[in-house]
């Protein structure tokens, strides 16, 4: 059973987002010399349909690689082929044995498909330290999908960084 301390919920509100903090703790705990896997979002300046494309940054192995999807406001038609892709890649970043993971969002059942639900389910079993970014109105299913609450952080880098170096160190 996977040790449920090394798993955190980073909590955000309908309205905000995890992402930028995620990132500044992929950069941190890269500068400090961990490996680094997972899926993270950036999103790039609308086009001149509205819609913004959203880079799914999957580091893994000291290296970003990424993959466009577009994504309309406010409610995003999610690309099933993207997710796959990006559950794929949340598993290479798995059998490297990862120092640490991050994945961008918890989505509802469904909205970005089985494949990505199956690939964190995965990374909840690998007990590698992992930090999820779950929306506020979603917590509950979260827990749900644990079988247990675990910890919930906020979307503030220092306090990420705090909690992810301390995991790091920590043995499985």
């Amino acid at each position: 059973m996977p040790h449920r301390a090394r798993i955190a919920a980073v909590a955000f509100e309908p309205d905000g987002s995890p992402d930028a903090a995620l990132a500044a703790v992929a950069r941190e705990m890269w500068a400090r010399g961990a490996a680094v896997g997972g899926v993270l979002h950036r999103h790039g300046p609308p086009d001149a349909a509205g819609h913004r494309p959203l880079r799914l940054h999957m580091p893994h192995g000291g290296r970003r690689r990424r993959e466009d999807l577009l994504v309309a406001e406010p409610g995003p038609p999610q690309d099933a082929r993207a997710f796959e892709r990006a559950a794929w890649e949340l598993r290479a970043a798995i059998r490297l044995r990862c120092d640490l993971l991050l994945v961008a969002r918890f989505e509802r059942r469904g909205a970005a498909g089985d494949a990505m639900r199956d690939a964190l389910a995965d990374a909840v079993r690998a007990d590698a330290p992992l930090l999820v970014g779950v929306r506020a109105d979603l917590l509950g299913e979260w827990d749900m999908f644990l079988g247990a609450p675990t910890r919930r952080l906020p979307p503030i880098a220092e306090a990420l960084v705090a909690w992810a170096e301390e995991r790091v160190r920590e043995p499985a």
